[in-house]
C-alpha cells in the first residue's frame, strides 16, 4: 500500500473497480518479499493453468492476447497468485480448522431426492404411497413431480446448502440418510424429500488453501475499511 496514495485512480473509480485495485495494492505490500523456489514456480504454473481450463498452447496464447501486452507479465501473474496463497496458508494457518468447523455444514455435500408438486392433497397421497413402499420414490417423481428433477426421478446433486431453498437446506442439514420427510409447503409447491447421501467435507491441502484464501480476503477488507476511515 506504499504508492496508494500517489496513484491516479479517477478513472478506475469511474468504473466502479477502486475498491479492486486498493485491495491489490494491499496485497502486493504484503507480498513483496515473498520468493519462490523453482519447484514452487513449476507447481504454481501447473495449477495456473489447471484453473484457467487451460489444456493446450492455443489456449494459452489465446489467453495472452486477451490479457496481457508481454510474455513476462504472465509469470509475473502466476507467481503473485501463488505468493498470495502462501501468505494467506503462512498467515492463518492456525485459524483454518475453527474455520473449516464453522463453515462445514455448508462445505459438506448433500445427495437427495425431491418432489414437487401444487396440490397439497396429491402431496399427501404421494407421501403416503412412498412411505408404505406402495411405489418407489423414482418412479413416482418421474410421473408426478412439476419441477425440473422429473426429468432424474427426483435425485438432486451432490450440492452444498448455498444450493437450495433455505428451508430444503434445513431439512437436509436435519436429515439422516433416506429420511423421508412429510410435504412441506415452500411458496407455490408441495415438496417432498429424502436425504439419499451426505458426503461430508475433508480439510485436505486444497480445501486448506480455498479456506486460507477466504480468510485472506477477509483481512484484506478489515484492512481496507480501516485505511478508507484514516
Amino acid at each position: 500500500m506504499d504508492n496508494y496514495e500517489n496513484i491516479n485512480l479517477a478513472e478506475i473509480s469511474r468504473i466502479g473497480l477502486l475498491g479492486r485495485i486498493r485491495k491489490e495494492l494491499i496485497k502486493e505490500n504484503l507480498i513483496k518479499n515473498i520468493e519462490l523456489t523453482d519447484k514452487e514456480k513449476e507447481f504454481a504454473k501447473n495449477y495456473w493453468l489447471k484453473s484457467n481450463n487451460i489444456n493446450s498452447s492455443d489456449q494459452l496464447d489465446q489467453w495472452k492476447r486477451e490479457n496481457i501486452k508481454i510474455d513476462n507479465d504472465l509469470e509475473f501473474i502466476i507467481s503473485r497468485e501463488f505468493k498470495w496463497s502462501k501468505w494467506c496458508i503462512d498467515n492463518f494457518n492456525k485459524e483454518i480448522k475453527d474455520y473449516f468447523q464453522e463453515k462445514k455444514s455448508f462445505l459438506d455435500k448433500y445427495i437427495y431426492s425431491i418432489i414437487r408438486v401444487k396440490s397439497e392433497g396429491l402431496s399427501k397421497e404421494l407421501f403416503l404411497r412412498i412411505k408404505d413402499k406402495e411405489s418407489d420414490f423414482y418412479s413416482i417423481a418421474k410421473e408426478f413431480s412439476e419441477g425440473i428433477e422429473k426429468k432424474t426421478g427426483g435425485l438432486v446433486g451432490p450440492t452444498n446448502l448455498n444450493n437450495p431453498h433455505p428451508i430444503i437446506s434445513n431439512i437436509l442439514k436435519e436429515s439422516k440418510t433416506n429420511q423421508i420427510w412429510a410435504p412441506k409447503k415452500i411458496n407455490e409447491w408441495w415438496v417432498i424429500i429424502r436425504l439419499e447421501e451426505k458426503i461430508p467435507a475433508i480439510l485436505n491441502e486444497e480445501l486448506k488453501i480455498k479456506l486460507s484464501k477466504e480468510l485472506g480476503e477477509k483481512y484484506l477488507k478489515h484492512k481496507l475499511n480501516f485505511l478508507i476511515k484514516d
